[in-house]
């Protein structure tokens, strides 16, 4: 049995009933960076016309890192809830490093990279998915053992669809994906992204990139997913 037909269809909506929708951005603003992605906060204000949405946003805090391995900050905004996890710690260390060294790279070939470096990233890369992964779940546990459990998760961009996949097998929880990410038809795909890309799309429910252009682009690397395009919010 295809992927297609093993998934979980979602409801038809109805008119009366608002759904709870949980969005898991990429990027979203922060109190340092107000300004971040504000086309995604957008994107949940006009959602949140139709239906009950919440927002849960991990990210990596390089200059202030949170004591432990993360704090969580959860308040509404714009009449929505929102949860920000913050982490930090040894990775906030070690990605300092990393982008002092893409900063010199920028001008360097790939093929003049040490081998060392390149071996060294594999081990960074998992550190730095597995912190993400977890302070996603922990945000997540916070919202279901207050009693909300969405109807569906909203992931905006491919590497937080990772965690919103996750999270929607282990409670059964339909996911869609919108995609913005112009890396895609750049094609600045490592193998990591290209894993995660094709890991998430063959079990989203459907993909919602932003532009044809983009569906186009992303298919390259993944053709067998539901796509379907809707504009960004204006």
């Amino acid at each position: 049995m295809s992927h297609k037909t093993a998934l979980p269809a979602l409801e038809k909506p109805n008119k009366n009933k608002r759904l709870k929708v949980l969005l898991i951005p990429a990027w979203y603003p922060t109190v340092a960076d107000p300004q971040n992605a504000i086309f995604v906060k957008e994107y949940a204000k006009a959602a949140a016309l139709y239906d009950d949405v919440a927002v849960l946003y991990p990210y990596i805090s390089l200059d202030s890192p949170p004591k432990g391995i993360c704090s969580i900050n959860d308040e509404i905004e714009d009449n929505i809830r929102t949860i920000r996890v913050r982490y930090g710690g040894l990775f906030s260390f070690l990605r300092k490093r990393s982008l002092k060294k893409v900063a010199v790279q920028s001008s360097t070939s790939q093929a003049q990279i040490p081998g060392w470096r390149k071996f060294l990233s594999l081990p960074i890369a998992s550190f730095d998915d597995s912190v993400y992964y977890l302070c996603a779940y922990l945000g997540f546990r916070r919202l279901v053992k207050g009693g909300w459990k969405p109807d569906v998760i909203n992931a905006h961009v491919f590497t937080a669809a990772v965690p919103a996949t996750i999270l929607g097998k282990l409670f059964h929880i339909p996911v869609v994906i919108t995609e913005h990410w112009a890396g895609f038809p750049l094609h600045e795909l490592n193998v990591f992204d290209r894993f995660k890309t094709r890991f998430v799309i063959k079990r989203a429910q459907i993909v919602l990139p932003v532009s044809a252009s983009l569906e186009a682009a992303i298919k390259t690397y993944c053709p067998t997913g539901r796509y379907k395009v809707v504009p960004n919010v204006l």
